[in-house]
């Protein structure tokens, strides 16, 4: 959990990846206090990040889905799989629900992190296979020059359910927690989840091309600058938070897939980061200017400088 996109200690937040479900630890207790399903989902990766100030904990599936659920041939992947972004609302007391997810094109949805500062009330994913092929995905999911970067805005996202906009869809998950007055666990079905289509709520969502099967994305400290690491790219591209916007204004786009918007790649990039290393997949920050991207095929730690983009020194490591 956080308080003002700084971590305070009161839960601990872990995914269930092939479950997939999302589990809170009391940290006064250490132990587990719930564990929550997560339905329309297949490979719960994108999952567990936290929002600025913990409204909400934010999942996406990594590997589509056939939307409704049903038995559908594998050949009709691109017409009938779709991914889900899931908003797991988190209660002042720590109890979670399932708020509402956002259906979204049958990518592979990877990493996730959360805005803060300028880009507060945003939360970014990660995708790769782009192409949409249900199969030998190292050569089939690997032709495009760039994926995206998913910028969901889960604040006008939220508007939209308070304002009665989602649909509920047939569904069945279970929800466990823990009560301690008879020290025993308790399980529900829930039957229903909340839907929303980025056809029918503009402004929810909008993708930000990125090279090249981007695996992390990471928001500096600043909230400015968001790092697109594309483990296929001899590059890493880095976006802004304040040209995204502006984008965003200005309606610039390079086209839309399933309703959303692909934002101009030339308008908002902040720099690239050149030739840092092999496989580039997590960075880091120190707060003092720079940032630490771990490499896992150069097996090495890049330390670079925000704002001139440059590597300045590189440790091996190994993967």
């Amino acid at each position: 959990t956080q308080t003002n996109g700084k971590a305070d200690g009161r839960w601990l937040f872990i995914n269930g990846n092939n479950t997939p479900r999302i589990a809170r630890i009391d940290l006064t207790t250490f132990e587990t206090a719930e564990i929550i399903e997560i339905p329309n989902c297949g490979g719960n990766h994108g999952s567990p990040f936290v929002t600025e100030n913990s409204e909400y904990v934010i999942a996406a599936t990594r590997f589509s889905v056939p939307t409704p659920m049903k038995d559908v041939p594998i050949e009709t992947y691109k017409e009938n799989f779709k991914g889900t972004i899931s908003m797991i609302k988190v209660a002042e007391d720590g109890e979670m629900s399932v708020d509402f997810q956002i259906l979204v094109p049958g990518y592979d949805y990877d990493k996730a992190h959360c805005g803060k500062g300028p880009s507060h009330g945003w939360a970014f994913f990660t995708t790769y296979n782009t192409e949409q092929s249900p199969t030998l995905k190292e050569i089939n999911a690997s032709q495009h020059d760039k994926d995206y970067i998913a910028a969901v805005n889960w604040q006008k996202a939220a508007e939209y359910v308070a304002e009665g906009k989602a649909k509920e869809w047939p569904t069945s998950y279970l929800h466990n927690h823990m009560d301690e007055s008879t020290q025993m666990a308790v399980s529900s079905e829930i039957t229903s989840v909340k839907v929303l289509d980025p056809a029918e709520c503009p402004g929810i969502i909008y993708y930000l091309p990125t090279p090249k099967s981007p695996h992390g994305v990471d928001v500096d400290p600043t909230g400015e600058y968001i790092v697109g690491n594309g483990k296929l790219s001899a590059d890493m591209s880095v976006h802004s938070t304040s040209k995204m916007l502006q984008a965003i204004a200005d309606k610039n786009f390079e086209g839309e897939v399933d309703g959303i918007p692909i934002l101009n790649y030339d308008a908002i990039l902040a720099g690239i980061v050149k030739e840092p290393g092999l496989g580039p997949l997590h960075t880091e920050f120190d707060g003092n200017g720079y940032a630490y991207t771990s490499m896992f095929i150069s097996s090495e730690i890049v330390k670079w400088k925000i704002g001139t983009w440059e590597v300045v020194d590189r440790i091996p490591t190994y993967y």
